[in-house]
């Protein structure tokens, strides 16, 4: 699938109006964050409170994930409480379990990086050394990303520090409570995340879908067909906000937040090879002795100059 990007800045005005400096040091690489919850309470299409098991859906992490790695950034797996992270039973059948899904659960570095993720607030103290936080989604996210106060906190810190925000499917649902002064800092901002179509062919109200909460805080919100891959970037106050609509636009996602990493770094110098390496050398121990001899020559000169007042000196 073609993944349908939204993009008002360009890759080099975006970081320009960023004011990011060359000179930074070395980052520490990719957060994921993923939820905690194995349960959560909506509102079905005929209105009735329903609970669903549920938790991270897994394509959301894995997929990212690979993104990451494959590009040479390191990933550390995180949650708001640390610890174990349950996965969505539905994100592991048919077609939704992924080749990255299936490639995450079997891989000896990855198969158990969900059964004790990091604490983020433990990560939080250190948040400049990182490039990037990704909010994986999942309908487990609505139990704790939504209207949590500490997510909130430390994604308007990495707002402030010039960290990249990323976020995908329902994972946008821990922006929603980011404060800019008495506003919504997604007032005004380009996003997408799970669209209120998505969410009814699911079996839940549309009201309750990342589309409308977005909405609501005057986010402007762009979205797909349902199912369909899109990624919209943005950038506030100096701020790069990335999001994805659905678990197909996962890495997508992940791809453009990479992009703006290799942006923001600085290139090295191309390496001297060694035969013009030991020609600049030679070029420079030819010039110094080419100085040498000047010096030398000018100090005769100077030298037969006063020699014929020195004759009169003594007659």
């Amino acid at each position: 699938e073609k993944v349908t990007k939204e993009t008002t800045w360009s890759i080099a005005d975006l970081f320009g109006r960023m004011g990011c400096k060359q000179s930074r040091a070395p980052p520490s690489g990719v957060i994921i964050v993923c939820t905690n919850s194995a349960k959560v309470e909506l509102d079905d299409t005929k209105g009735e409170k329903v609970t669903k098991e549920t938790g991270l859906w897994l394509e959301e992490a894995a997929g990212p994930y690979k993104v990451f790695t494959e590009a040479g950034l390191k990933v550390t797996m995180a949650s708001l409480s640390g610890g174990k992270v349950p996965v969505d039973a539905g994100s592991k059948e048919g077609d939704f379990y992924t080749d990255a899904c299936k490639a995450f659960d079997e891989g000896e570095d990855t198969k158990n990086l969900l059964e004790s993720t990091a604490k983020l607030s433990d990560l939080a103290k250190s948040l400049k050394s990182y490039d990037a936080i990704f909010l994986a989604g999942g309908f487990g996210t609505i139990g704790d990303f939504k209207g949590s106060t500490e997510l909130a906190a430390i994604l308007t810190e990495a707002c402030k520090a010039g960290v990249i925000v990323a976020a995908v499917c329902h994972g946008p649902v821990g922006l929603l409570s980011v404060k800019e002064g008495e506003e919504a800092f997604l007032k005004g901002v380009a996003v997408t995340g799970f669209s209120s179509a998505e969410e009814k062919m699911c079996g839940y109200a549309e009201k309750n879908s990342v589309q409308s909460e977005m909405e609501k805080l005057g986010a402007v919100y762009t979205c797909a067909e349902a199912f369909k891959a899109h990624v919209v970037t943005a950038e506030k106050d100096g701020a790069a906000i990335v999001t994805g609509q659905n678990p197909g636009s996962s890495v997508g996602c992940a791809e453009k937040v990479v992009e703006l990493i290799k942006a923001k770094k600085p290139k090295a110098e191309p390496k001297a090879e060694p035969e013009a390496e030991e020609k600049a050398e030679e070029k420079a121990e030819e010039k110094k002795a080419e100085e040498k001899k000047a010096e030398v020559k000018k100090a005769e000169e100077i030298a037969e100059d006063e020699k014929p007042e020195e004759k009169k000196a003594e007659e």
